[in-house]
């Protein structure tokens, strides 16, 4: 996919914009102060770590083309993208100064993925295009606005929402084996899904935990090694963004926040296993009974290294 962009600025000479561009730490001043991102540099190449989709990602940088003051090839690689190229050019047009990128990417998720990527980076790059603008000397403020952030009002809504339906669609829909089956394999999905974050924010307001929003991103699971990668970014998940100058908790409170989340997770599915068992659904049951057990065994081995366990974990040994 082939992204384009373009950028006037006035009172600028190529040479200072050129310099600019073509150090890969000044990365850091133009990007969202949201995405935290850090540039080090490693001999003939650069590391750039930023906070996406709710984790942080660590890419490599690299020059691979310069023609002084008129353009810089970067190419990108790390954990999301099969290919990034970005291509900066300058031109001059009397007093103004025409900054053209051309960023030709492929992201490992197929076209779905590429459709997703397009909005959050046309988004970093307007947010870029500001901050370039401020720095040589306009009076402009910055704004990103991520497009995977939810308001905290309608997340809950959400999460509440699928909770009950989950549950609803087990009572109403008619009884037979294969309904049975679809129904209760949907409502174990979104139970899955809603309560682990549902739970972190019930549980957070109950000990003085605040929060700002909701936001889409990548599941912890992204950081266990041996799961295929295209499987990891598969993983795609609620998250909840705490407002810790607004919360008043304790490590304790902060502790059963984080314990409530997975422990939803690990045992609320179990209630369409049991439902449709007591209800004579006995393969459907059945088959419910076992992936919650894999569930459950495999959270417990999981939450504890990497997840929302090991950071309650954490916070208790502060």
């Amino acid at each position: 996919m082939l992204l384009k962009s373009e950028l006037k600025l006035e009172g600028l000479n190529k040479e200072d914009l050129f310099f600019f561009l073509s150090d890969p730490l000044n990365i850091e001043k133009v990007y969202p102060k949201q995405l935290k991102t850090k540039v080090r540099k490693q001999d003939d190449r650069y590391s750039v770590e930023i906070y996406l989709l709710g984790q942080f990602l660590n890419f490599e940088l690299m020059i691979k083309e310069i023609k002084k003051y008129e353009l810089i090839v970067d190419e990108l690689r790390g954990p999301l993208f099969k290919k990034w190229i970005n291509v900066h050019r300058i031109i001059e047009k009397g007093k103004e100064l025409l900054m053209i990128d051309e960023i030709e990417f492929e992201t490992k998720l197929g076209f779905i993925g590429d459709f997703f990527a397009k909005r959050i980076i046309e988004r970093i790059i307007n947010y870029r295009n500001q901050s370039l603008l401020k720095i040589f000397g306009k009076e402009i403020q910055p704004l990103f606005i991520d497009p995977l952030q939810i308001d905290l009002i309608k997340g809950t809504s959400l999460l509440a929402f699928l909770t009950i339906f989950s549950l609803a669609i087990l009572i109403f829909l008619p009884r037979n084996m294969i309904i049975d089956l679809i129904a209760g394999l949907i409502s174990w999905i979104l139970l899955w899904y809603s309560v682990h974050d549902l739970f972190h924010f019930i549980f957070g307001n109950i000990f003085g935990i605040r929060f700002s929003y909701y936001y889409i991103g990548f599941s912890n699971l992204i950081k266990i090694g041996w799961i295929p990668e295209r499987i990891r970014l598969l993983a795609i998940t609620f998250g909840i963004k705490i407002n810790r100058k607004k919360s008043t908790a304790s490590k304790f409170g902060y502790a059963i926040m984080y314990f409530a989340g997975p422990l939803a997770s690990m045992l609320i599915p179990f209630i369409p296993a049991i439902y449709l068992s007591m209800k004579h659904s006995t393969i459907a049951g059945y088959f419910l009974l076992f992936i919650s057990l894999f569930n459950l065994l495999f959270t417990a081995y999981f939450s504890p290294k990497y997840g929302c366990i090991s950071k309650g974990l954490r916070v208790l040994k502060k």
